[in-house]
């Protein structure tokens, strides 16, 4: 480590020489902070008014760095229904734009004693969120997104978000599955304060739909509260 020296000359009126004193300023180093937080979310299905409820939470091992780990348990209120599950999700997320994205996720609904991980359905993606001037002056952004999940196809996808006012925002992909199949696209908006101590509301469109419909129905609107334990 380096030490930053400063050396004062003190002048004497006496016979004695010089003294010299010495200021000696010493970095310690930072311990890195490790950050521990994440949401909780109800959930209503349009079509056939399912309410769920979920909640995640994430670690990082570096507060200032973007390696996560993520683990999300949701329980289903309709009788009949898969009750409790789980899910998770790891990798490298950078959300500033001109940066890459590496990720592993498992959305389905797990169950625990039935597969563990399941990785045989889990989805490794590689992303770069782009940085086009002319897209940052109308507050909108996008990211290039090539998936695979390991039992599934390889896709390309691509999604498009504006964000009219602070917070709110229209987010539209397409998806392109390189193997087999037509593109297909779904959508969200709504409101995203992305501070600890925030509520925020979408709707979430998860059909996958051709590219000349909505399917509106095919969603849920979902409420969440983000929160932050260390």
């Amino acid at each position: 480590m380096l030490a930053s020296f400063q050396q004062t000359a003190v002048a004497e009126t006496s016979f004695y020489a010089p003294k010299v004193k010495k200021k000696v300023s010493v970095e310690t180093k930072k311990k890195t902070k490790y950050s521990l937080g994440g949401q909780l979310t109800l959930k209503d299905r349009i079509h056939d008014s399912k309410v769920s409820f979920s909640g995640s939470a994430t670690w990082k091992p570096d507060s200032k760095d973007y390696w996560y780990i993520k683990g999300t348990a949701k329980h289903n209120f309709d009788k009949g229904d898969e009750g409790f599950t789980y899910n998770y999700g790891l990798g490298y997320d950078d959300w500033h734009e001109g940066t890459w994205t590496v990720q592993i996720n498992n959305y389905d609904s797990l169950k625990i004693g039935e597969g563990g991980l399941n990785l045989d359905s889990a989805i490794v993606s590689v992303g770069y969120k782009t940085k086009i001037e002319q897209l940052q002056k109308l507050n909108m952004k996008s990211t290039i997104t090539l998936s695979k999940r390991t039992d599934g196809d390889t896709k390309l996808s691509t999604s498009l978000q504006w964000a009219p006012k602070k917070y709110w925002f229209i987010k539209g992909i397409l998806i392109m599955p390189l193997e087999n199949g037509k593109p297909y696209w779904n959508y969200l908006f709504g409101y995203d304060d992305w501070h600890p101590g925030t509520f925020g509301f979408e709707y979430t469109n998860y059909e996958s739909n051709p590219t000349s419909e909505t399917n509106f129905r095919k969603g849920f609107f979902s409420l969440t509260y983000k929160y932050k334990l260390k």
